[in-house]
């Protein structure tokens, strides 16, 4: 594994001090001091972190800067609403609509022998 550490950027401090007071009520210097000024470890993939150094160096960034984007993104993407707008229903229309002539869904025996029939015109 990895290790990146950075400093968190002061100017993201006023909304991260004001999200920590609207969560917790309140902010008191020790608060004000982790979130500002507390350097952060994590353990992160080789593999991603090699990756992660390429882009910093390919777009003379930090690679905090790249790293903070990367989770900025995913945060993003998790506060979007999950909603049924990814699910497309298809639907057929045929054309011509209705019953085909012959067919009475209330005879269960002509409907078997119609599904037999179409059973045995289908492609094995």
């Amino acid at each position: 594994m990895g290790t990146a550490q950075g400093y968190r950027r002061r100017e993201a401090c006023p909304a991260a001090l004001a999200w920590l007071a609207s969560e917790v009520g309140h902010l008191d210097a020790h608060a004000v001091m982790l979130w500002c000024f507390m350097r952060t470890t994590v353990n992160i993939d080789e593999r991603l972190l090699g990756q992660a150094k390429l882009i910093a160096a390919r777009e003379h960034r930090s690679i905090g800067s790249v790293l903070e984007e990367a989770l900025q993104k995913l945060l993003d993407d998790e506060a979007k609403p999950r909603s049924g707008a990814e699910f497309v229903l298809h639907t057929f229309t045929p054309a011509r609509p209705g019953l085909l002539p012959g067919v009475d869904l209330a005879d269960k025996e002509l409907m078997a022998q119609l599904l037999e029939d179409s059973d045995a015109d289908a492609p094995a």
